[in-house]
């Protein structure tokens, strides 16, 4: 779909009402790009939660720990 399309290294999208609607009738004009979140930095706060249980469960059932 077009509103997947990511420009900018994931910063800027195509904006999703360009599909629902027709610029020539339009009153006011639709941006062509809206801001958002890379999908790499989105999720990055459940990979740092899950590298840290990890750790932790590692840790505490190593040989070298006891």
């Amino acid at each position: 779909m077009p509103d997947q399309i990511s420009i900018g290294g994931g910063y800027w999208r195509l904006n999703p009402l360009l599909l629902s609607c027709v610029p020539s009738t339009t009153p006011t004009p639709v941006p062509v790009l809206v801001k958002s979140t890379p999908e790499l930095l989105r999720h990055a706060s459940a990979v740092a939660s899950a590298v840290a249980s990890a750790r932790g469960y590692l840790a505490a059932n190593s040989d070298i720990a006891s």
